[in-house]
């Protein structure tokens, strides 16, 4: 797949310069003021305010943000460790299982949600006249959300029979595609009962463009499912429980042999297969067709890293996918990957299959477990070569052996057009906005004082946000780098902050005569977007310090989509405001020891870095004032806006807002210490947090 389609990159060259819909949204919402303390300076008062670009590079090519973050991600991969025997891994797969349900997949969904059956509404049978009839359905895949489906059924049903459940992928036609339902109508022509469904944002699921920025449906943003995170409920559950009750509705049918159920589906349809299958043990075989890779495969490929779904928060905390390929153990599994596609054979050989065939041979089912490259056509499909090796080994662990058909049977003429092949919903689906809206109704949980807080409310407010946030405790030591920037009007000193072997952070830093104090300035985008409130600053009295936090300006991962870094940091663990804030706390304590009697001061120029420098203030009282340039008012109005994921995956920390709103953290923070521009009056600037 293309990702190149799927997101757009914005420069942040200015203070103002954030992407327009995200601005517009960011204003509905209530935005804090904007303004500086001063006009920018005319030409002649270029000396008063020595300012141009702060595009100083700071950082040697073979330490850039790509490469710092790739190694942070890579020391965090959890391996996979072969157990003695059978039993072993039966006990550690079961618990593994039960964690990742329960911590990641389930994580905050109410329990009548998880535990509800499908609602199915049937629709007209199709009698094709080829042995077989398509019955038309519709499921309630999740509360609000109808999933229209084709159950393909031999037309002389008799005893019990296998039962193949096919998820659709990344395709916009969904369960209508022709080589989707040639696969289905084989599978009922060897008399086999086949569930074909569409997914959110395809199919029948999609309205307008696809690309993942279609705010008529959210749901085609797979990516605000982040909307779910935000609240305290898992975004990536709708997917499963979507698919789970895809399984159920065919477990529920009588002539379904419950021994004999599998599952195959293309891409997104493949990793639907591998999650459903390695985690509900139901799904007897399963067929997963370039649907997934390993984490490191996601990190060093940007290409291969996926949507959210694919690395949800804190699954490799527990789990890498060759995990989840061993948890399929001793069940037969096809592994199907294409030579010149993503998710290629060239890793995933090794880092899939060889890395899980150990556990299938614990239980002497090596033969079982198999992998196939596909050559012809050998790009992102499941055609004919494909179609031909599910047929084959399904046919060879389902069927008696005079039963088998290897080859494909022609079904040409058969293929309904993507009209005849839609299924009458009962109404609008909901939205991720809408799921989201009606999870945030009684958030946040924590109580807003309606008076001076008291010190056991901010306590206990602080320990739980540290927790919600990952707050890292990081450690920064300064290095000046020889050479100036060369690209402001007055020379600028080049400042590497250390921490440890994660981070190094670059900087700029713009002197003063007789400063009062230190502002550190980071901006969306990174030094670049500092320019403006820099020269405020310097007009002002204070020394400046820009500094890039983590996926800005020189921290940034070119060609990789900041959602996608995001993704990769949540799904080990680590929460991208949590690591931002505490770079920016390291940074500031590295000053104030360094500078001692000078008062830091941390502007946050922009919704993320403003966000970023408001929990540093929650957290810290290292600086004495805090100005939030275009902090968001509220997380529920970055909901009710439709402010996209993808945009400001910051903004989006999975359990925020189910602890706490902007006005809980401003109040923690200290009131009297948070301005929202330059030019706020600071009642009390030696204030610390409560």
């Amino acid at each position: 797949m293309s990702w190149g389609r799927h997101f757009r990159f914005w420069n942040f060259t200015s203070p103002s310069a954030l992407p327009a819909g995200l601005f517009a949204a960011l204003a509905a919402c209530g935005l804090a003021g904007v303004g500086m303390a001063q006009e920018r300076p005319s030409a002649g008062e270029t000396m008063k305010n020595p300012i141009g670009p702060l595009t100083g590079q700071v950082l040697a090519g073979d330490d850039s943000g790509a490469l710092q973050i790739r190694a942070f991600l890579k020391r965090r991969i959890p391996p996979l460790k072969l157990p003695p025997d059978g039993d072993r891994w039966n006990r550690e797969s079961a618990a593994l299982r039960k964690k990742i349900l329960e911590a990641v997949i389930l994580k905050g969904i109410p329990p009548g949600v998880r535990e509800a059956r499908p609602t199915v509404l049937q629709g007209e049978t199709l009698d094709t006249g080829h042995g077989y009839l398509i019955r038309k359905l519709a499921y309630e895949g999740y509360p609000g959300i109808w999933i229209p489906a084709l159950l393909y059924l031999p037309k002389e049903l008799k005893g019990k029979v296998p039962a193949i459940l096919n998820p659709n992928g990344h395709e916009p036609a969904g369960k209508a595609v022709p080589y989707k339902q040639v696969r289905c109508i084989n599978f009922a022509k060897r008399g086999m009962i086949a569930l074909s469904y569409d997914w959110p944002g395809y199919g029948q699921l999609k309205r307008g463009i696809i690309d993942h920025r279609d705010d008529t449906n959210a749901f085609v943003a797979h990516n605000n499912a982040a909307y779910l995170d935000l609240c305290g409920q898992s975004g990536v559950g709708v997917f499963y429980l979507i698919a789970r009750r895809g399984l159920e509705v065919l477990l529920s049918l009588p002539n379904v042999d419950r021994r004999r159920v599998g599952m195959t589906g293309l891409s997104g349809g493949g990793w639907q297969t591998i999650i459903l299958s390695a985690l509900d043990e139901r799904i007897r075989l399963a067929i997963p067709v370039a649907g997934y890779t390993d984490m490191l495969s996601r990190i060093e490929n940007p290409s291969d890293t996926g949507d959210l779904e694919q690395n949800p928060p804190d699954l490799g905390l527990y789990a890498d996918y060759s995990h989840l390929t061993a948890l399929l153990a001793p069940r037969p599994a096809l592994l199907i990957y294409n030579h010149n596609d993503f998710f290629n054979p060239r890793t995933t050989g090794p880092r899939i299959y060889e890395a899980a065939m150990p556990f299938f041979k614990l239980f002497g089912a090596g033969d079982g477990f198999r992998f196939h490259d596909n050559l012809k056509p050998g790009d992102h499909n499941y055609e004919l070569d494909n179609r031909q090796q599910a047929y084959q080994f399904i046919s060879e662990h389902f069927l008696r052996k005079e039963q088998r058909i290897d080859q494909e049977l022609d079904c040409s003429g058969e293929i309904l057009t993507e009209a005849q092949a839609t299924v009458n919903l009962p109404g609008k689906n909901a939205t991720w906005r809408d799921l989201a809206l009606n999870a945030a109704k009684e958030l946040p949980r924590t109580p807003l004082p309606s008076g001076q807080p008291t010190p056991t409310w901010a306590n206990e407010l602080r320990s739980k946000l540290k927790k919600v946030v990952r707050f890292p405790s990081l450690t920064a030591s300064i290095s000046e780098l020889p050479g100036s920037s060369g690209q402001t009007t007055i020379a600028a000193r080049r400042l590497l902050f250390t921490m440890g072997q994660d981070w190094r952070l670059p900087a700029l830093e713009l002197p003063a005569d007789r400063p009062r104090g230190t502002a550190v300035i980071v901006a969306d985008g990174g030094k670049a977007a500092a320019a403006e409130a820099a020269g405020s600053l310097l007009r002002a009295g204070w020394q400046v310090v820009a500094v890039d936090l983590l996926l800005d300006g020189e921290l940034a991962a070119p060609n990789w989509p900041r959602c996608q870094v995001a993704h990769m940091l949540e799904t080990v663990g680590e929460r991208l405001v949590g690591v931002r804030a505490a770079q920016l706390e390291a940074v500031c304590q590295a000053l104030a020891k360094s500078r001692p009697g000078l008062p830091i001061r941390i502007v946050g120029v922009g919704p993320e870095a403003a966000l970023a420098a408001l929990v540093t203030g929650c957290l810290s009282d290292t600086a004495q004032t805090l100005v939030l340039i275009k902090l968001p008012a509220t997380l529920k109005g970055l909901l009710a806006q439709g402010v996209y994921q993808m945009d400001a995956p910051s903004l989006f920390c999975p359990g925020l807002l189910e602890l706490a709103e902007i006005e809980h953290l401003k109040v923690l923070a200290g009131r009297e210490r948070v301005g929202r521009n330059l030019d706020d009056p600071f009642l009390f600037c030696g204030a610390s947090p409560l």
